[in-house]
């Protein structure tokens, strides 16, 4: 999350979510009665008695909301508010008429509440101050993957093609630099300053890729650490990398990182009957009305079971103040996968709860 402006007594807030968890954290802090600033569209209907009544343009307009309600569609990476138009930019359009306001990430929006809870600042300041995240890239001669964690977030692009042939009719004559090249100028667009480069694939298409990052004095150079033991490129290598102990360890301390850890946990405490575990919606409620959970882990495919999304950022919100861990894992990574078989809601408890 980008802080522009951040004044907790005056319950202001100037943001743009970069992405899909920080849409998460937005659905946490906005309420109903919030007022929310975008940009976005309006059909502007042409009068006059010779135009047609279903002609109008449609043009960008910024507006204020009064919010009436907050839904969010993690799968499609947005956050739609409604409510009522406080104020346009555009004269045009009336104040009291009812509006959609749909938030993206990098979509910049303003929050005017009448009071910012210390959760509310806390859960604002932790996305701005989360990892920058990392990059994978699973390669070979014929084809490289690449793949962009940010928290637990998964974002895959274009595999890049070679046009090399298979493995068994080495080219010798064709230069691997142009292909090399194509890769780094992908992997510049995505990285930020602070991240680090996974690079895995079968053979020593890897170590050559990492060498002439090294010898042309690429900027990347520096963020670039070689991961063993993974004999696919492509998204496969990327997906395979992600189960590696190797890259397991260098990421532990990773948001990614200490989500697969807890699962871990769960997983190992249900093998030896360890009752210091809840499984579903309803023993986590269970468990947080009696202040026992320590972590808590949410897939974001719980709405396709009919649970309410206001039940579960309510859930959320009070697990946080009582000083438990919550982390929202989507479905892009196995780690979500895993959490959603185990009901799409797993808790790690301090103490052994009676769930009768």
């Amino acid at each position: 999350m980008i802080i522009h402006r951040l004044v907790p007594k005056a319950g202001l807030a100037v943001l743009t979510p970069e992405n899909a968890e920080d849409l998460w954290v937005l659905r946490r802090v906005i309420s109903s009665g919030d007022l929310v600033s975008g940009e976005t569209s309006r059909v502007i209907k042409e009068i006059g008695e010779y135009v047609r009544p279903d002609k109008g343009e449609r043009i960008k307009i910024t507006v204020t909301l009064k919010v009436e309600r907050v839904s969010l569609d993690s799968a499609l990476e947005r956050l739609r508010i409604i409510g009522d138009i406080t104020s346009s930019s555009n004269e045009l359009v009336s104040k009291g008429g009812s509006h959609s306001l749909v938030v993206v990430p990098l979509k910049r929006i303003g929050l005017q509440k009448e009071y910012l809870s210390s959760m509310e600042i806390g859960l604002l300041k932790k996305s701005q101050n989360e990892e920058d995240g990392f990059i994978l890239l699973a390669i070979d001669r014929r084809e490289a993957g690449l793949g962009l964690i940010k928290g637990v977030h998964l974002q895959t692009f274009p595999t890049l093609q070679s046009g090399f042939s298979g493995k068994f009719y080495r080219e010798t004559t064709k230069p691997l630099e142009p292909y090399f090249k194509e890769v780094e100028n992908v992997i510049q667009r995505i990285f930020r300053k602070g991240m680090r480069i996974y690079v895995s694939g079968p053979g020593h298409i890897k170590n050559e890729f990492a060498n002439l990052l090294s010898n042309s004095g690429s900027k990347l150079a520096s963020a670039v650490k070689i991961v063993d033991g993974i004999d696919s490129a492509g998204d496969d290598g990327i997906y395979l990398a992600l189960h590696s102990q190797d890259l397991r360890k260098n990421i532990s301390e990773s948001k990614l990182g200490r989500a697969a850890t807890l699962l871990e946990e769960i997983v190992r405490r249900i093998a030896v009957e360890d009752d210091r575990i809840a499984l579903g919606f309803s023993d986590a409620v269970k468990a947080t009305d009696e202040g026992a959970i320590e972590s808590l882990l949410v897939s974001d495919r719980i709405f396709e079971l009919g649970i309410d999304e206001d039940e579960i950022i309510k859930l959320l919100n009070k697990v946080e103040s009582q000083r438990g861990k919550t982390f929202l894992i989507d479905s892009s990574t196995d780690l979500g996968v895993q959490v959603s078989k185990l009901s799409g809601v797993v808790s790690l408890l301090r103490y052994p709860v009676y769930f009768g």
